[in-house]
């Protein structure tokens, strides 16, 4: 069974959750909130939630799975739904 994987409540639209990011053409992972798409480009901005994406992420993209959220050593930041 798979759980839901989120970093934290998003701080700006307070609806959403931040959730970790891989965008397919660029190879590229970074944080967005999955109710109101506001980007961060690193776990570390979106958990102080400093500093926003400096550019658009809009390629394809899909949810990072918990493999390559542990590669790129981003695990610490994870928490899951229903915990």
């Amino acid at each position: 069974m798979s759980r839901e994987m989120f970093i934290n409540d998003c701080p700006f639209c307070r609806q959403g959750i931040q959730k970790i990011v891989f965008e397919i053409p660029t190879g590229e992972f970074f944080v967005e909130c999955d109710e109101c798409m506001l980007q961060w480009e690193s776990v570390e901005d979106a958990a102080r939630d400093t500093g926003r994406c400096g550019h658009t992420h809009l390629g394809e993209q899909r949810d990072a799975t918990l493999e390559e959220i542990q590669a790129n050593g981003w695990e610490k930041y994870i928490q899951f739904m229903g915990q």
